[in-house]
């Protein structure tokens, strides 16, 4: 679990070995939630100060469907990571950690 500094929860888990994952993302501002059903591809990318891991899906936002797009980056040292979830009704939230890790592997 990973705390936001906009008052959003976001928990995901993907990896590199075939496992696509899932998202989870609490809004406590808001009282939303978004839980993955299903996640189509889930695309790591790395350079030397930074990796980044993307993933599309479908989901349930407060019980109705939607697809999704998450994109995770961990920072390294230049500063605190970020994510960024975009939902088809419309939804989005970009946050930056205020505490916990993004660690992509």
């Amino acid at each position: 679990m990973t705390r936001m500094g906009i008052g959003t929860t976001l928990t995901s888990t993907a990896n590199s070995c075939g496992d696509r994952g899932d998202v989870e993302e609490d809004d406590r501002d808001s009282g939303k939630h978004f839980e993955s059903t299903s996640v189509n591809s889930a695309t790591f990318t790395s350079d030397a100060d930074s990796q980044t891991l993307t993933m599309i899906g479908t989901g349930l936002h407060d019980g109705l469907p939607v697809g999704f797009t998450m994109i995770a980056a961990d920072r390294g040292t230049l500063g605190p990571g970020v994510f960024t979830l975009i939902l088809t009704d419309g939804y989005s939230v970009t946050g930056s950690l205020v505490n916990g890790s993004i660690a992509i592997q």
